[in-house]
């Protein structure tokens, strides 16, 4: 456990510097983050610090009711995250939806950073 909580730091520390030096965006220490954020670090983190094919299923979305929530900048990031299975649906009366713009909850978080660690290694 203790091997796996250094890595998800590691791989959460990387990603925002990835994010900020790539995008020049930055998030406060106390500022709320949205799914769609945490996606787009993991995905920055995974294509330009990891340099790992970062390729996706363009229709990976599809499946979503609220697919045409996200933001045009997290577009390809949510693709890949879907297609990886780092990020899934949230089950609702209208249909499984991203909820892209949600802020992303402590356990939200975590498990993203799981599946991205189990799938890609730190």
């Amino acid at each position: 456990m203790k091997n796996f909580r250094k890595n998800v730091h590691l791989v959460f520390y990387r990603a925002i510097v990835i994010n900020e030096a790539a995008y020049g965006r930055t998030f406060g220490v106390g500022d709320n983050i949205t799914r769609e954020q945490l996606i787009v670090m993991l995905y920055n983190y995974a294509s330009k610090f990891k340099k790992i094919n970062c390729s996706f299923s363009p229709y990976a979305l599809d499946k979503f009711s609220d697919k045409n929530s996200v933001s045009s900048y997290a577009q390809d990031a949510m693709e890949w995250a879907v297609t990886n299975d780092i990020i899934s649906g949230k089950a609702t009366n209208s249909g499984t939806k991203l909820d892209p713009l949600g802020n992303t909850t402590r356990a939200e978080c975590a498990q993203m950073i799981k599946n991205f660690v189990k799938k890609f290694g730190k």
